[in-house]
């Protein structure tokens, strides 16, 4: 009876050994497990499993010791469980090799040698180890290698143990084999990926070639006078006048800008008029418009003074020639316009009814301006409708002086305000007047 009981205490020693284990695994996180940790933990492991060999040995000689065999096979039971559950946990932990590799193989002898020296220095009986290193490191192999490994045992000597030089020596030449073939590996990648490099230039080459070759010998004609040379070198187009060259693009059907098919002006990549940098080739640039072409279309669109050579209507408005221009006049409103063979330009107008500060009805004549920031009239209506005024300041034109009141004497359409308008602009403030640059 007191042996079984002392065989009792010492399987309850090995058993809290096991869970003292367990409790370090619990402690662990395998996620940012380091270096040192990992082999710590291989260690530990190596004599967790030389643990079961003492509880194999402590329990069946309380098994044959016993009559309650029944309750000694559940205790064997429930320990092996515990065991295998928490090795297999433990074993899971530290990541093994996945595939074989020069680096990680030499990393992992540099390492088992850096530990041992450190264990002897610590007066640890590593001489005694070679089998239980061996077996650690092994695991951790990948299948190549720990193939490779096993064969290899097949050819030492069975009349005493595995060293562990031994088995260091065998790393090292699988290192070196494996790193040699990495390397005439990456020898043939580095070549078959130049020669692809090349042919892709070689034949980039070639085809910038047979473009080339193509376009030149798909020239099109002039369309002027059918002869192997573009419209901008054709000698009876430059002889003709910018407006007569600018009436023969449409029947031509080729861009304004570059004087090529197949596209139009405002979808051109080439630059624009040297001039005006407008849209258009330099060769049908015309230097001004021409006054004495006719009025086509008027509508009054500021206020100015009459003089004494011009008549005042509140019906139909009465167009009087002058020396310079041709005068529109409505009432107190005038206008002066100016139009080219192929620039008109037709403003939005309307009839309005507006209501005054009596309420009464007012029928107005409105501009509709999309590219106006804010709603004018001009002073006559203003008196008119009968509205409180209140001064300010605000930038209309490029002026000086546009806090001054004064006459406004002429409106810059929409056919150049385009090509005088910039793409700055200075904002003085919320409510305040925001300045746009221009080539004014």
């Amino acid at each position: 009876m007191t042996e079984e009981k002392e065989l009792i205490k010492k399987r309850g020693s090995i058993k809290g050994r096991i869970t003292a284990f367990a409790n370090h695994l619990t402690s662990l996180d395998a996620s940012s497990l380091s270096s040192s940790e990992a082999r710590e933990l291989q260690l530990r492991i190596g004599k967790i499993e030389s643990l079961y060999d003492q509880y194999d040995e402590v329990q069946l000689k309380i098994e044959c010791s016993t009559d309650s065999s029944d309750l000694q096979a559940s205790e064997r039971t429930e320990f092996e469980n515990h065991y295998y559950r928490i090795l297999a946990d433990a074993q899971g932990i530290i990541e093994p090799v996945t595939k074989e590799s020069s680096v990680i193989l030499k990393r992992v002898i540099d390492q088992l040698n850096k530990n041992l020296r450190a264990l002897e220095s610590l007066g640890q009986p590593i001489e005694h180890w070679d089998t239980l290193l061996i077996y650690i490191v092994t695991q951790k192999l990948d299948a190549k290698t720990f193939r490779e490994w096993e064969e290899h045992k097949g050819t030492l000597s069975k009349d005493k143990p595995i060293s562990l030089n031994s088995f260091l020596e065998f790393m090292r030449n699988r290192a070196d084999l494996i790193e040699t073939i990495e390397l005439s590996q990456n020898s043939a990648t580095s070549s078959k990926h130049a020669t692809k490099i090349k042919a892709m230039v070689s034949s980039y080459q070639s085809g910038n070639n047979k473009n080339n070759s193509t376009s030149s010998s798909t020239m099109k004609p002039c369309p002027n006078c059918n002869d192997d040379h573009y419209l901008n070198n054709c000698p009876k187009f430059l002889a003709l006048s910018s407006d007569a060259r600018y009436k023969l693009l449409p029947t031509y059907k080729i861009c304004f800008n570059c004087f090529r098919s197949g596209h139009y002006a405002n979808s051109c990549r080439k630059p624009g008029c040297k001039v005006c940098k407008r849209k258009h080739h330099t060769l049908i640039h015309v230097n001004e418009f021409s006054a004495s072409k006719q009025l086509s279309t008027c509508v009054p669109i500021a206020t100015a003074d009459c003089d004494n050579s011009t008549r005042s209507t509140n019906s139909e408005p009465t167009v009087t020639n002058t020396q310079n221009s041709n005068v529109a006049l409505m009432g107190s409103i005038s206008t002066t316009c100016e139009t080219s063979g192929h620039s008109d330009v037709l403003l939005s107008t309307a009839l309005v009814k507006l209501r005054d500060n009596e309420n009464r009805e007012v029928i107005a004549r409105a501009i509709l301006d999309s590219g106006s920031t804010s709603c004018l009239m001009t002073e006559r209506l203003h008196k008119q409708l009968n509205l409180p005024a209140d001064r300010t300041d605000r930038t209309v034109v490029a002026d000086p002086h546009f806090y001054s009141p004064a006459a406004v004497d002429l409106i810059i359409g929409a056919d150049i305000f385009w090509d005088i308008i910039g793409s700055q602009n200075i904002k003085l403030g919320d409510g305040k007047p925001i300045l746009y640059e221009t080539r004014l």
